[in-house]
């Protein structure tokens, strides 16, 4: 029970915000290069059915394939 009072008091504090703000900007970046990785396989399948791809979606192909 003292562990609970420990870890709600630590909430508001300046120190568990920065942690709480840090996480969530990796969880951010994490969805952001998420979604890339899914758009250029989009594109890459796109280009395996026979469709020509523009200079942007080869770049994304190229990305996607080196590993973002």
């Amino acid at each position: 029970m003292a562990e609970a009072a420990v870890s709600y008091e630590l909430a508001g504090t300046p120190a568990a915000e920065a942690t709480s703000s840090a996480k969530s900007e990796a969880e951010k970046r994490e969805r952001a290069i998420l979604k890339k990785l899914r758009q250029a396989l989009a594109v890459q399948q796109e280009h395996a059915d026979g469709k020509p791809l523009n200079e942007a979606q080869q770049a994304k192909v190229l990305m996607a394939s080196d590993g973002l």
